[in-house]
């Protein structure tokens, strides 16, 4: 079994954060309503007002709900890889403009390193890989088709890569980085075009990682001892 890291729980701690929102606005409106035989007009104020955030932060919650789960996935299915390997999983990372990313996982061992990029969207995503958006269908309640774009998960990937390498080159390590998309929700289909790395379903990434062929650049055990020192030791808040 492959040995797990867990750098950061943030999105972890925002779905908690929204639960316990959607809990208060509840409450709100419950006490309200209470409160409405006696103080009628600012008791239905009140009421509309936590209904809209109610409804706003209940989407929010289904939403991080849902990467939270996708994570998970990811992490489960990537500790069946063998000892050889060690995975980061929410490595936080920051570009020359102060703004702060994160990486799904990053995968080291047998002589390679890989970033992933992981997505928990259920229905059907399409489009081209060179495009900032892709589309992304999936049918709602009434059995209607909701369309709608989303941001481009290969892009987020390139930019991860960048400033992964400046990272590292500035420590002078210069390995040469696999970039992995994966889709971790089995009610997914997917047709992105014209993408340079490979996308993968869940079911489909430990045979991946595990047969990659090495090239030239395979690192040794240093190397691989030196990134993992590296990168759990970046400290970005």
């Amino acid at each position: 079994m492959a040995k797990v890291i867990n750098k950061s729980k943030d999105l972890i701690k925002e779905y908690n954060k929204a639960r316990f929102m959607s809990f208060l606005f509840l409450a709100i409106i419950i006490l309200s309503l209470i409160l409405a035989l006696k103080i009628w007009e600012i008791s239905l104020i009140v009421v509309i007002v936590f209904r809209i955030k109610y409804k706003k932060n209940k989407i929010k919650v289904k939403i991080l709900k849902s990467g939270v789960n996708g994570e998970k996935n990811l992490v489960l299915k990537l500790k069946e890889l063998s000892n050889d390997y060690t995975i980061i999983s929410g490595l936080k990372l920051v570009n020359s403009k102060g703004r702060i990313t994160e990486i799904d996982a990053v995968v080291i061992g047998n002589g390679n390193l890989f970033i992933i990029e992981a997505k928990n969207h259920r229905g059907y995503i399409y489009g081209d890989a060179k495009e900032n958006e892709l589309i992304h269908e999936k049918a709602i309640t009434d059995g209607n088709l909701k369309k709608k774009n989303i941001k481009n998960p290969i892009k987020q990937s390139e930019r991860q890569l960048d400033i992964l390498k400046s990272i590292l080159s500035e420590r002078s390590l210069t390995p040469y980085i696999n970039q992995i998309i994966v889709f971790t929700n089995k009610d997914l289909r997917f047709n992105i075009k014209n993408s340079n790395i490979p996308i993968l379903k869940n079911e489909q990434l430990i045979e991946y990682i595990s047969k990659y062929n090495k090239t030239k650049k395979s690192l040794t055990n240093k190397d691989e001892k030196g990134i993992i020192n590296v990168l759990l030791n970046l400290d970005y808040c």
